[in-house]
């Protein structure tokens, strides 16, 4: 898929051991005595750039069994109260942009995805959306914050100026599909890039 051609381009960006730094599979540097990468010096240890290549190939060829699979985020753990989720943990459908770096966040794109989750209690849930993390205001337009899990779904308007939206849901235990919404009345559309999940009660 896209996605995973996007994630091995980036994986084989950098490949690394105490000594050496490969880069897209072609620049070599010692880091030890050139923590700069100032001279690559692929040209005089052609075999090392082989082996690293190598090793990358059979590392990312393990992995291929699990491309598919999703690694779900736990909701509703004592240890992680509440629980925060960002859109760089976004699936995607249709090969849509995940926003994944502060800058792509900051350009406020008209994107959403969905998380995989596991509610470890059945319960009732807090969901806080925002555009920005808690602590850094930023208004989400005037409209409507939708929390879709599962056939599970809640909303609740959005007022002028406000940077964040609850939605509380009654969930039971088990795996999930997670997915946000802000909807603008000026016609936006995108998920909320931000998501705090606390268990409220049992």
């Amino acid at each position: 898929s896209q996605r995973m051609e996007y994630v091995q381009k980036w994986h084989k960006s950098a490949v690394m051991t105490k000594r050496w730094r490969l880069i897209n599979g072609e620049e070599l540097y010692d880091i030890g005595v050139d923590p700069g990468q100032t001279s690559n010096i692929a040209s005089a240890h052609s075999n090392v750039v082989r082996t690293l290549r190598a090793e990358y190939e059979a590392w990312w060829e393990s992995l291929s069994p699990v491309f598919d699979g999703h690694v779900r985020i736990a909701l509703g753990a004592p240890q992680e109260q509440p629980a925060r989720l960002t859109c760089h943990d976004w699936h995607a459908p249709d090969n849509r942009l995940v926003p994944w770096s502060q800058s792509a966040v900051a350009k406020d794109p008209e994107t959403n995805g969905y998380w995989t989750v596991e509610v470890l209690q059945a319960g009732r849930y807090e969901f806080t959306l925002r555009m920005r993390p808690e602590g850094f205001p930023h208004p989400i337009p005037a409209g409507v914050a939708r929390v879709r899990i599962n056939e599970i779904a809640g909303e609740t308007p959005i007022s002028a100026g406000a940077s964040a939206a609850v939605v509380t849901l009654d969930l039971p235990a088990g795996p999930a599909r997670l997915e946000t919404t802000l909807e603008g009345a000026d016609g936006t559309s995108r998920g909320a890039y931000f998501v705090d999940v606390k268990l409220l009660a049992q």
